[in-house]
């Protein structure tokens, strides 16, 4: 099977399980239950050795075990423990007999489950039909799972996992720690959505690389490791393209539209901003403040960065921010200066505008194109005083643009068009092999 000091490639996990698979006596599944999953002193070394990792109880977090065993969640008829559980969107597979589960999972969760006449029995059949899709991972640099809900790339990596699976395509969200690991390894591509760490590339897996933020830390190692590159701004994509022989596309942000729609049942606002400070300025806030305006702030911010009589909070969940976009009067979008410079549209323009929320921000190239005019813009602090003072007094132009806005958001920029993009690349760079699987005519060993 090769070098047992690394993670097994694509192609030879598939040969292995397959082997497995065709071999049941020898199959190795582990049954955890509630019993298990709460128990403190649960052998996850001994789980990390199993071949089939089944799970009955929502209580198990199945991030907790790293190897390469395929996990499945068996979800009974019951269901209200699963669906607030964190963790299951990162099971490989959910099956349940229940269609009405199926239904309520993928209205809440990134993850399409399988609907099976009873699970348990039909776990190598439904093993063999996972085993047989294209697997995309999505690598997210986020440190530790305890700190994902705060971080908007697992939002952005949510958003995509669930246009793939729902095309046919199994996938996986991996932060920081788990990019080298067997269940990553397993992958036939992977779509590194660059933040902050470089991602090393993995034998016999396509690598994509999508540069949404942070601009200033692309260089030519990252751009070279990659097999397709795509860059969240026009210009910034032209620039790479003149840096690398790799295939550089812009592909800009966008919104997942299930999770941003129109709600205005959140709490009302006349002007509405939701970001960190990083403990440094944040030019839209700073050039309104101090002012007489209903202006709520959430986001963490040191007093000495903002008065706190401007803080609603510090942290909307993502399921609920849709609501609070819905019901402000005008919702404020900055940009930090080196996305600015690079010609990067911040994504929170994008779940506001289908939100339906009238949106304020200061500019960037290609803005009035990407919305269709749609975004108010500003130029210094007292144009957008001025500019927020004259949509306050006037609903049917917050309302046009707001509508105007949406319009587009739904028409050309949502998780879907974006992932119609990258699928058609993938497609065209995976060989489909008789018998071991896929290779790959682009990946590079």
């Amino acid at each position: 099977m090769g070098d047992q000091t690394r993670p097994l490639t694509p192609a030879e996990f598939r040969s292995h399980m397959g082997d497995r698979l065709a071999r049941p006596t020898e199959l190795k599944v582990a049954m955890i239950d509630r019993a298990d999953a709460t128990r403190p002193d649960q052998d996850v070394e001994e789980l990390q050795g199993a071949d089939i990792l089944a799970v009955t109880s929502a209580d198990f977090d199945v991030r907790t075990v790293r190897g390469r065993a395929v996990s499945v969640a068996l979800v009974g008829p019951e269901i209200g423990d699963w669906l607030d559980r964190p963790w299951l969107d990162d099971f490989d597979i959910i099956a349940t007999s229940n269609p009405a589960s199926v239904e309520e999972i993928s209205a809440r969760h990134a993850k399409l489950p399988v609907l099976a006449t009873d699970p348990l029995a039909s776990l190598p059949e439904l093993v063999s039909t996972w085993l047989a899709a294209r697997r995309i991972g999505i690598a997210v640099g986020i440190r530790n799972w305890r700190d994902a809900p705060a971080w908007g790339d697992l939002h952005f990596g949510r958003a995509v996992q669930r246009q793939l699976e729902r095309v046919g395509y199994p996938s996986r969200v991996h932060i920081l720690p788990d990019w080298t690991g067997e269940a990553s390894a397993r992958d036939d591509a992977s779509l590194h959505l660059f933040g902050l760490s470089p991602r090393p590339r993995l034998a016999g897996q396509l690598t994509l690389l999508w540069i949404i933020s942070h601009p200033d830390r692309v260089t030519d190692e990252l751009t070279s490791s990659a097999d397709r590159i795509y860059v969240a701004s026009d210009s910034f994509a032209r620039e790479l393209a003149g840096r690398t022989s790799v295939s550089v596309a812009p592909l800009h942000q966008a919104t997942d539209e299930v999770r941003f729609h129109p709600d205005p049942t959140g709490p009302h606002h006349e002007v509405l901003f939701v970001g960190n400070s990083r403990g440094v300025r944040r030019d839209i806030v700073a050039d309104l403040v101090p002012t007489t305006f209903g202006l709520a702030v959430y986001g963490r911010w040191a007093p000495d960065r903002l008065d706190p009589a401007y803080l609603g909070g510090e942290l909307i969940p993502n399921s609920e921010l849709h609501r609070y976009y819905s019901s402000a009067d005008v919702v404020l979008n900055d940009h930090w200066p080196d996305m600015r410079a690079a010609g990067i549209l911040s994504n929170r323009l994008y779940d506001a505008l289908a939100s339906g929320a009238c949106v304020v921000s200061d500019r960037v190239p290609g803005i009035e194109e990407e919305f269709d005019g749609a975004v108010a813009t500003y130029s210094d602090a007292g144009d957008l005083r001025l500019l927020i003072r004259d949509l306050l007094m006037d609903p049917g132009r917050r309302r046009a643009l707001a509508e105007r806005g949406r319009a587009a958001v739904l028409d050309r920029h949502t998780f879907k068009h974006r992932a119609a993009v990258i699928l058609a690349d993938v497609a065209a760079d995976l060989d489909v092999g008789s018998e071991t699987g896929r290779s790959s005519r682009r990946v590079r060993p």
